[in-house]
């Protein structure tokens, strides 16, 4: 099992109306593939204080590489796409691979 994981920094005048896109619309867009599934968002807080905006990980469980692989061939460049054009550069997105590593 692998974890998707989507790191938004939203600034303060959109953010309120920012979530809402993701709980509404981002996240229902995602998982509607089925390669995509228990969505989850995680607050990010900084414990020195310097953190700038708000910040979330938006985090996917995925079955294998080669899901993961077509999610982001054909879905999430519509889905990028559809949240730059909705906010623009008051939203910032970096997308990471999450494996556990066993010992």
């Amino acid at each position: 099992m692998l974890s998707y994981n989507i790191t938004f920094n939203i600034d303060d005048e959109i953010h309120a109306e920012a979530i809402s896109y993701l709980r509404d619309v981002f996240i229902p867009s995602a998982i509607s593939c089925g390669k995509l599934s228990k969505p989850q968002i995680w607050s990010i807080s900084s414990i020195s204080g310097e953190c700038f905006g708000n910040n979330y990980a938006l985090q996917f469980n995925v079955d294998t590489m080669e899901s993961l692989a077509d999610w982001i061939q054909t879905k999430e460049p519509r889905l990028m796409e559809d949240l730059r054009e909705k906010f623009g550069e008051t939203i910032v997105v970096f997308p990471t691979l999450l494996s556990a590593i066993q010992f």
